[in-house]
């Protein structure tokens, strides 16, 4: 079984990635999807992430690969991730994606689906952007977007 958890700011690749992947896929922003639009409520953020996870979770225990993507932007944020799916002996494979704020500014005002963000909220996420300590990284096989 494997998992292979996308990390990085908005903008930066990571559903674009998801799209040409096998394993079932699932994101935080799955929860804000009603009758195929996307309908985010911020209010509902921890509800989300929380539920995120519970489908994670369901994953493991029906012993599926998976693939989670979600901004991932600071090591509390992947870490439950990482350690359950290796309770599970699951293969974790990290792959982080990063960019310039206005690069990725643009790839968000593009988009149909997902999240409007302003440069401003994006710049927040790549200040927030911290790298993995190495005992979590060192439990993953990395790679860059």
């Amino acid at each position: 079984m494997k998992v292979t958890i996308l990390r990085g700011p908005s903008g930066s690749g990571k559903t674009t990635f998801r799209r040409g992947q096998q394993s079932s896929a699932i994101s935080a922003d799955d929860f804000f999807m009603v009758n195929g639009e996307y309908v985010f409520d911020p209010s509902k953020l921890g509800e989300a992430h929380a539920h995120c996870f519970q489908v994670f979770h369901e994953h493991l225990k029906a012993g599926r690969s998976v693939l989670v993507d979600n901004t991932f932007l600071q090591a509390w944020e992947v870490s439950p991730y990482i350690t359950l799916a290796h309770s599970y002996a699951a293969e974790v494979e990290l792959v982080q994606f990063f960019g310039e704020p206005e690069a990725l500014y643009q790839r968000v005002c593009q988009r149909k689906v997902g999240a409007k963000l302003t440069l401003e909220q994006i710049e927040a996420q790549v200040a927030r952007y911290e790298p993995l300590p190495p005992p979590l990284a060192s439990q993953c096989v990395a790679r860059r977007g």
